[in-house]
């Protein structure tokens, strides 16, 4: 985790997440559970099959993600007026050779449900971002 990430109130609220609410990580690169934890309660699950109800949830995507299966399984985690962060590198964050999601497919992906739209985008740090996607008003 960069050490340029500005972990506090703010970033909780930027990440949509008010009090009482639960905050889930998935597939979370070492230290976020930690540093997000000193704020807020926060569950941490390996993948998105062990992934519990969340009012917020951070999703680490990688490229063998079945992109689709993931927004499904999330979309059901969430209640209705929750929320599904999508996070993955930024191009420039990249090692040489190092594969990432694209974020066209990524969106394509949390769209094709019907169900969820993406309406923010935030800089989680140096090397990550995310795309907030939630329940379409017509399906809550």
């Amino acid at each position: 985790m960069s050490s340029a990430l500005a972990l506090d109130a703010d970033f909780l609220r930027k990440l949509g997440l008010r009090g009482g609410q639960r905050l889930g990580l998935v597939a979370a690169p070492g230290g976020w559970a930690e540093a997000l934890g000193a704020l807020t309660p926060v569950a941490s699950w390996s993948s998105v099959a062990k992934a519990r109800d969340a009012d917020v949830v951070l999703a680490w995507l990688g490229p063998p993600d079945d992109l689709r299966a993931v927004f499904d399984a999330l979309e059901r985690r969430i209640p209705p007026d929750g929320a599904v962060w999508a996070v993955i590198p930024k191009k420039s964050a990249l090692a040489k050779g190092e594969t990432a999601v694209e974020w066209a497919a990524m969106q394509a992906a949390g769209l094709a449900s019907g169900h969820l739209v993406d309406n923010k985008e935030l800089r989680f740090d140096d090397r990550y971002y995310g795309t907030r996607f939630v329940v379409r008003k017509e399906h809550r």
